[in-house]
């Protein structure tokens, strides 16, 4: 199944509609456990991972990853719309030494922090999910 359609959270939707009113951008990004960085049209199969059960070198290692698909895609001026395990000091490390500009309008909240956030501003825009 495509990424973009295999993720169902709640928060996840909720997510994507945002972006997609908000930015009114098509090129956005999945950030996987498992896949690390990938295209929402790329197919994958169902899983069960999340970065909370890595190890600090696992994150290590995947964030270098990740960083690695960011510099091959030439992708600048990030939005991470994630939790901080996500965007974690390893990778803005990377990001910061290559100077790639990044932004978290989500930092610090938690996650229901973050669904009150993505409610209002969807219903401030018509959208109910």
């Amino acid at each position: 199944m495509e990424a973009g359609k295999l993720y169902i959270s709640p928060l996840f939707k909720k997510t994507v509609r945002f972006i997609q009113a908000e930015s009114k951008c098509d090129d956005w990004f999945i950030l996987s456990a498992k896949y690390g960085l990938i295209e929402r049209t790329k197919v994958i199969a169902p899983y069960e991972l999340t970065l909370n059960s890595f190890s600090s070198q696992e994150l290590k290692e995947w964030a270098e990853d990740v960083f690695e698909e960011i510099k091959k895609r030439k992708l600048q001026d990030l939005y991470f719309y994630c939790g901080s395990r996500y965007h974690n000091a390893h990778l803005l490390r990377l990001l910061d030494k290559y100077s790639i500009q990044y932004h978290l309008p989500l930092l610090r909240k938690t996650l229901g922090q973050r669904l009150q956030y993505f409610n209002k501003c969807n219903q401030t825009k018509g959208f109910d999910l």
